[in-house]
C-alpha cells in the first residue's frame, strides 16, 4: 500500500491527500459508468503532476480534494471514475452518501413533526457536523 508523509494522527482524508504514491502501489478504481464495476489498479508511474494506473487512467495528485478520493483525469471530458486508498474506503463512503440521502428524503417528508424540538434540530446538525443558521 501506499505510505503517507503524516503521522497516525491525521484524519483519513488527510492522509490520502498527503500520501506519496510508488509505483506498485495498490488503489481502488471505480467508475462513474455503472454498468462497470470498480476494481483495484497498481501504480504504474508517479511523476510531479500525474500518477499512472494499470488501467492506462492517471490522476492530478496536486487537485484540491474535498473528500478522500481523487478524481481521474478525463482528458477534457468528465472524468471516467475515482481512485481511492483501498476498496473498504470506496464503501465505507458510498455507504455514508446512501445513508445521508436516504435521512435526507425522510427529513423533507417529515418536516412538521410536532415532537420534535428546535434543540433537537440543532443538536442533530451539531452530531452530523452541519452548520444552521438560527
Amino acid at each position: 500500500m501506499a505510505t503517507s508523509t503524516d503521522t497516525q494522527s491525521a484524519s483519513p482524508v488527510e492522509r490520502f491527500v498527503n500520501r506519496v504514491f510508488r509505483v506498485g502501489d495498490e488503489l481502488y478504481y471505480h467508475p462513474r459508468d455503472k454498468r462497470y464495476t470498480g476494481r483495484t489498479v497498481a501504480v504504474t508511474a508517479v511523476g510531479r503532476k500525474w500518477v499512472s494506473l494499470s488501467n492506462h487512467e492517471r490522476f492530478d495528485r496536486t487537485q484540491e480534494m474535498s473528500c478522500d478520493y481523487y478524481a481521474v483525469d478525463g482528458r477534457g471530458y468528465t472524468p471516467s471514475g475515482d481512485v481511492f486508498v483501498s476498496k473498504c474506503a470506496w464503501s465505507v463512503g458510498e455507504r455514508v452518501r446512501l445513508l445521508l440521502r436516504d435521512l435526507s428524503g425522510k427529513i423533507e417528508r417529515s418536516d412538521r413533526r410536532a415532537d420534535l424540538t428546535p434543540e433537537d434540530v440543532l443538536k442533530a446538525a451539531k452530531i452530523l457536523r452541519i452548520t444552521l443558521s438560527d
